[in-house]
């Protein structure tokens, strides 16, 4: 999306969502970083929240959050990442959260924040997310078995399917634009 097509009346594409809190996640291989270090860039005042960061956050007990026995670890990294999306959307940002956060987690992640919440998710094939999910540098996934699992948790969401972006096929641009205007459309708001 160029800087001139970013809409009228607003010097950003997203400034009308400043204050919400977009939370951008999808199985391992989606193109989630990539797509929201460019979403967060439409927005005059934009912070990016990245969910990976709070799981380091753990350094002694740390379970692999793929694993079952990690319900209780995972619960407490969405509560601490659901409130600081919180203090950014109430300093006026838009806070997009780059994270796995399954549909299994949002009653509670939007219980832990005040602000308006939207939910996309990136979902490419289940192939394509393996290809990419085992070639990225960082961080490295070289076992396709967690990252299959994980595609498999967001294959079928139910009601929140309308909330998928497939970008199996799409550039990093059009996939960008297709969230841009789900959220500007109000498409993906909770």
């Amino acid at each position: 999306m160029a800087q001139d097509d970013l809409g009228s009346g607003s010097p950003r594409a997203l400034d009308a969502l400043a204050g919400h809190v977009v939370v951008v996640t999808g199985p391992p291989g989606a193109g989630k970083s990539t797509v929201v270090a460019r979403l967060v860039g439409l927005a005059t005042l934009g912070a990016l929240v990245h969910g990976d960061d709070f799981f380091h956050y753990v350094k002694s007990g740390w379970i692999p959050p793929w694993e079952a026995a990690s319900a209780a670890q995972n619960g407490t990294v969405v509560d601490a990442l659901a409130a600081a999306a919180d203090a950014y959307a109430r300093g006026g940002y838009l806070t997009v959260v780059d994270g796995i956060i399954g549909p299994w987690f949002l009653e509670r992640f939007r219980s832990a924040t005040r602000a308006s919440v939207h939910y996309v998710v990136v979902r490419p094939s289940k192939e394509i997310a393996l290809v990419r999910g085992t070639a990225r540098a960082e961080p490295k996934l070289n076992d396709v078995a967690p990252i299959a699992k994980m595609h498999d948790e967001f294959a079928h969401l139910g009601v929140y399917e309308r909330h998928v972006v497939d970008n199996s096929f799409q550039t990093v641009e059009d996939t960008v634009d297709l969230v841009a205007n789900g959220l500007t459309d109000g498409r993906f708001r909770l």
